[in-house]
């Protein structure tokens, strides 16, 4: 058996010896099953958690895969071409590895900040993963209270359904329209 981890994880295939009967793996990641039997094989399955998934099976050879889904188990059966099967399969533990999820901290800016005439906002995020991060997408808004009140040039394209700008928000007080 081979446990192929998800690829955002970073972490190697693990190959299991058939008697070890755990295993664990992140949710996700892909168990391959490759075996060989003493005998010819009429068909091969994979027993998980009352539901059955057939085998690729040649001669005395089987393979096969599942995902790691949730906690359980699962048992190989063979079927030789007379029909017997093995007795008494070895049943395999299945157990979830927990992946946390990130944690983000902005330590800068402050929760209320004035804007420069630049109108660029600087960011310090800290972000903590225990399987590794390389992606974020941020969104914002920036949000001015209605006690303000419209600029003057706002005021008239409110009244004209227009800004003079072109865009959907006035550049001087950040309403939107």
């Amino acid at each position: 058996m081979v446990i192929i981890p998800p690829s955002y994880s970073r972490l190697p295939s693990e190959k299991l010896d058939g008697s070890i009967a755990a295993v664990q793996g992140l949710k996700g990641s892909v168990v391959k099953i490759n075996l060989m039997s003493n005998r010819k094989l009429k068909s091969s399955f994979i027993k998980q958690n009352d539901s059955i998934q057939y085998l690729s099976t040649m001669g005395y050879k089987g393979n096969g895969s599942f995902i790691i889904k949730a906690d359980g188990e699962f048992s190989i059966h063979l079927v030789d071409p007379r029909g017997i099967t093995n007795r008494d399969p070895i049943p395999y533990k299945i157990n979830v590895i927990t992946d946390h999820y990130p944690t983000i901290k902005i330590t800068d800016p402050a929760p209320v900040i004035t804007l420069g005439n630049n109108q660029i906002i600087g960011f310090d995020i800290d972000i903590e993963d225990d399987y590794g991060f390389d992606n974020l997408q941020l969104a914002y808004e920036i949000i001015r209270p209605k006690y303000f009140g419209l600029c003057d040039s706002c005021n008239n394209a409110l009244e004209k359904k227009e800004l003079p700008c072109g865009h959907k928000y006035c550049g001087k007080c950040f309403n939107r329209f």
